[in-house]
């Protein structure tokens, strides 16, 4: 159906109920009877004119026809559940909301159900909007964001709460006697602190480092030459950094970027110095000894402390949840909620 031809993109409380009413029955007729032991009393119950005015007579619904031996019902409950979430926010459900919605509604089912469950939930909500789209709604295919948090694949490997701060702690003790050694251990605490990838790293320049009274902002020169902002309180770099760009003064080295050693270009090979550097911290010597570690162990201590998936993906300059590779510049309130975490 064209877009013109069409209905309204926004239903309210009843219009949204009285389609998941007549989705349920639709959807009840075609599910196996196998376990049904009265299948007269079921095609009686199924047959009579339903009326859904409320989210709990939904619910009733399938309760009784899963009484009744129509089990396969039970895999209803999770639409009401997916709409009711939008209506009790909004007061109406809007199935062309933008893509990020579905996207951090199904995350956030990650954080209490297995991923086969939540793609069980994914293909009924999917049928339903499929059934509105058919109704002549204008729907969102869910088939067409990229959620890949809903594959069940390995984790990266990351630092929890306790090693990520124990790391932290022993970077700080490193020695700082030469130009190299100052030069390591801000890297390290860069991609610790803002969760930066290594090559971003290497291509911090100087002029990149703006200040407040109390937070380094730093513009970071991402993928495809997006540009995006991170921060790093004063406290944990000023006297490192200061020290470093000194350093390198008074050795007449004036170029611009802030972690190369005496080349006036951008340092893209810092990790190698770094891996002997991470084998020996106790923290990070059962997880691995690249920077990339230190990125994953960023994001997850963000995500942890704030629950925030949206906040998180600010913070990482990653690509938005549905892979299209779009960078946002983190505000005020993202810098100040991300560095007083630590």
């Amino acid at each position: 159906m064209k877009r013109s031809q069409q209905k309204s993109q926004t239903l309210n409380e009843k219009e949204i109920i009285t389609l998941l009413g007549e989705f349920f029955v639709l959807k009840a007729k075609t599910y196996s009877q196998n376990s049904v032991t009265d299948k007269y009393k079921l095609a009686i119950y199924l047959s009579m004119k339903h009326s859904f005015h409320s989210f709990a007579q939904l619910d009733k619904f399938c309760n009784d026809c899963i009484r009744l031996g129509l089990i396969s019902t039970h895999n209803l409950k999770c639409i009401t559940r997916f709409v009711k979430y939008f209506v009790e926010r909004t007061n109406y459900f809007q199935p062309t909301m933008p893509e990020q919605e579905y996207i951090h509604y199904f995350f956030n089912l990650t954080k209490r159900l297995k991923i086969s469950t939540i793609n069980q939930h994914y293909r009924m909500i999917s049928l339903f909007l499929r059934f509105l789209a058919q109704k002549g709604i204008n729907t969102i295919n869910l088939k067409g964001i990229h959620m890949s948090f809903l594959k069940d694949k390995k984790l990266p490997s990351f630092l929890n709460d306790f090693q990520y701060k124990q790391f932290l702690n022993e970077v700080k003790m490193l020695k700082e006697n030469t130009l190299k050694d100052k030069i390591h251990k801000l890297a390290l605490l860069f991609v610790a602190y803002t969760g930066i990838r290594r090559r971003e790293l290497g291509h911090i320049c100087k002029n990149d480092i703006q200040e407040n009274a109390t937070q380094y902002i730093i513009k970071i020169k991402g993928k495809c030459s997006q540009e995006r902002f991170v921060s790093i309180k004063k406290s944990f770099v000023g006297n490192l950094l200061n020290d470093l760009l000194e350093h390198r003064e008074n050795m007449g080295l004036n170029h611009q970027y802030v972690f190369s050693y005496k080349k006036d270009k951008p340092n893209l090979h810092i990790q190698t110095p770094m891996k002997p550097i991470l084998q020996k911290i106790k923290a990070v010597q059962i997880r691995g000894n690249n920077l990339h570690l230190l990125r994953h162990s960023f994001a997850s201590f963000v995500y942890r402390e704030s629950r925030d998936i949206l906040l998180t993906q600010k913070a990482l300059g990653h690509a938005s949840l549905n892979n299209t590779q779009i960078y946002v510049h983190m505000n005020e309130d993202v810098h100040n909620q991300v560095s007083n975490f630590f």
